[in-house]
């Protein structure tokens, strides 16, 4: 036997190959058998597989369910936008080039006076370009009542600058 070849288990050759599949294909591949399931449901493949569409630099946080992993679209990630005086859904939406509208979908906004009660707001994204090499961290918001992956363009969530 040449001692040169590397010997690899079904788990580690499966493991290279889950690596490479997009979100889609990780879910259908958790379907098959428990070997699958295990490896598709490992952490850091959910997590590689979540950022390589986007080309996230990096992902924080620990969702409450397992289901955020399985869906990558773009409405999954918002910016946060903490909220100075004189701010209004309107003068937002014209900043981020988004819908007056979308951004009162994201936070369970019924009218505009919503905005007052708040310290920040969450703006979908309206480009992917805006994730190319950022962190996002993930968070359950109180207002939205959702978990999305949130883009801090001023720092991270403490306030400090990420790096």
């Amino acid at each position: 036997m040449n001692s040169n070849v590397a010997v690899f288990s079904c788990w580690d050759i499966l493991c290279i190959i889950f690596e490479r599949l997009p979100l889609s294909d990780l879910a259908r591949a958790a379907c098959v058998c428990r070997l699958w399931n295990s490896i598709a449901s490992d952490r850091e493949i959910q997590t590689r597989a979540f950022k390589s569409p986007w080309k996230l630099k990096d992902v924080i946080g620990n969702p409450s369910s397992r289901g955020f992993w399985r869906d990558s679209c773009l409405g999954r990630f918002a910016i946060s936008h903490r909220l100075v005086k004189g701010d209004t859904v309107a003068s937002l939406a014209v900043k981020y080039s988004v819908q007056v509208m979308d951004i009162k979908r994201l936070n369970n906004m019924i009218s505009d006076h919503g905005i007052y009660s708040r310290e920040r707001l969450l703006i979908p994204l309206s480009k992917p370009e805006q994730l190319h090499n950022k962190i996002c961290y993930i968070e359950l918001d109180e207002y939205a009542k959702r978990e999305v992956a949130v883009l801090y363009l001023e720092g991270g969530p403490d306030g400090k600058l990420a790096s």
